[in-house]
């Protein structure tokens, strides 16, 4: 049990380097980007908490609901900064989760490796446009009409495309009416990640860590 236990010390370090990535470039204000690490602020905390029970679950192998958390987390930050978005809750959630993955391997403690394997893979510009190509590489190969692929197809503004280059992150859930379809998208790239990762015997989290950056072979 003590080898599960993530340091308060350390948890809010690597939440508050995740938050960084989840924030920056993005239209978030730089003063809300500093509220948002502000716990003495009601909404900040429980965006925190929620994200560490979410984390604390999954290292003891309970699969809470990702989409669930990730909108909890909207709910709480966007009350700061509206321009706060799915795309910037899952970027935190999963970078908070891929930062500690660290953790793992300083431990002997194999079953909490195995965990990890739950969490996603964060979605950023480099891996969207990394896994849909070599994705699209893929169906090409094995004569399969891009076009045609439910998986690649996705719904942007109203208007059908394989163009993922249009998929801005950080915008997605933006836009309430289209909530859905945008988390649809994400869903889309981690059946994507899963499938890549699930060939080489990584965990999405590895995924990220082998190849953002690099070419997918």
């Amino acid at each position: 049990m003590e080898n599960y236990e993530i340091n308060d010390m350390i948890f809010d370090f690597v939440y508050s380097c995740a938050m960084g990535d989840s924030t920056r470039q993005t239209s978030i204000r730089a003063g809300s980007k500093k509220r948002f690490l502000d716990y003495n602020e009601e909404p900040s905390k429980k965006a925190k908490d929620i994200v560490r029970s979410y984390i604390d679950a999954g290292i003891m192998g309970i699969n809470n609901d990702f989409y669930a958390v990730a909108n909890d987390v909207v709910g709480q930050l966007s009350s700061i900064d509206s321009e706060f978005t799915f795309g910037n809750s899952q970027k935190l959630i999963n970078m908070t989760a891929k930062y500690l993955y660290i953790k793992a391997y300083n431990t002997n403690n194999n079953e909490m490796i195995m965990n990890y394997t739950m969490f996603h893979c964060p979605m950023d510009h480099k891996m969207i446009c990394e896994v849909t190509k070599a994705y699209k590489k893929f169906l090409v190969n094995n004569s399969v009409d891009v076009k045609q692929d439910d998986t690649i197809r996705i719904v942007i503004n109203g208007k059908e495309t394989t163009d993922w280059n249009k998929v801005a992150w950080s915008n997605l859930g933006s836009n309430k009416v289209e909530i859905d379809n945008d988390i649809l998208i994400y869903k889309k790239y981690q059946t994507m990640v899963s499938f890549f990762a699930g060939r080489e015997g990584l965990s999405p989290l590895e995924f990220d860590y082998k190849y953002w950056n690099k070419h997918i072979e």
